[in-house]
């Protein structure tokens, strides 16, 4: 996708991709890696629209605004463990909240870093192809698309999340185990809609 042309059909403001020195210094200060996908977004061009994130901007204050970011979706759901949906595949859900929360944060503990792109959308820190786009907001996690190009896609109207086949969301470490389980009660829920005019059909 050419991103430039994307952006400026929007009027979202950008500024000049940034370069591989550019990159390797952000990587040092916040100790992330871009995922390929992401990078290649970023070194085409660096939208500072509100929202984004300015990668170039050293301030003391956005150095502390963007690490405050990366680090905000580990410290909500370490704090509110016992809150969370318990994703069936875990095995049967403890009645103990203590024991919830000391499975929850260890599984938390082996999920990778993420890193923030708009808003509260954010992109696992991991380098493979078909990265997904996660929202994230308190506890609650929601995909919203399957690889970057679908992400701006739907963030910017081109596409409904609805469209979003789940079937090939890439599996994340706890993240997609974050949205397992709301995307299987929603085709129970469909499924039993489906059944219950099937049966008023026949009846």
């Amino acid at each position: 996708m050419d991103y430039k042309k994307f952006f400026e059909k929007r009027n979202i403001e950008y500024q000049e991709g940034l370069n591989e020195k550019e990159i390797s210094h952000i990587e040092e200060i916040y100790d992330i890696f871009f995922p390929t996908e992401l990078k290649e977004v970023l070194e085409q061009v660096l939208p500072v629209e509100k929202g984004f994130y300015n990668w170039r901007d050293f301030s003391k204050e956005n150095i502390q605004y963007i690490i405050q970011t990366i680090e905000r979706p580990n410290i909500d759901f370490f704090r509110d463990a016992a809150d969370i949906y318990w994703n069936d595949d875990w095995g049967k859900e403890p009645k103990n909240n203590e024991e919830i929360e000391k499975i929850v944060r260890n599984k938390l503990s082996h999920a990778p870093k993420l890193i923030p792109i708009y808003t509260h959308r954010y992109m696992p820190m991991i380098d493979e192809k078909n990265n997904p786009i996660f929202s994230i907001h308190g506890v609650d996690v929601i995909c919203y698309g399957t690889r970057i190009d679908e992400y701006f896609q739907i963030e910017f109207g081109e596409k409904k999340q609805e469209s979003i086949k789940y079937s090939e969301i890439k599996q994340i470490p706890f993240w997609t185990e974050m949205i397992w389980d709301k995307v299987k009660r929603h085709e129970d829920d469909r499924m039993k809609r489906l059944q219950k005019y099937s049966d008023f059909r026949n009846s």
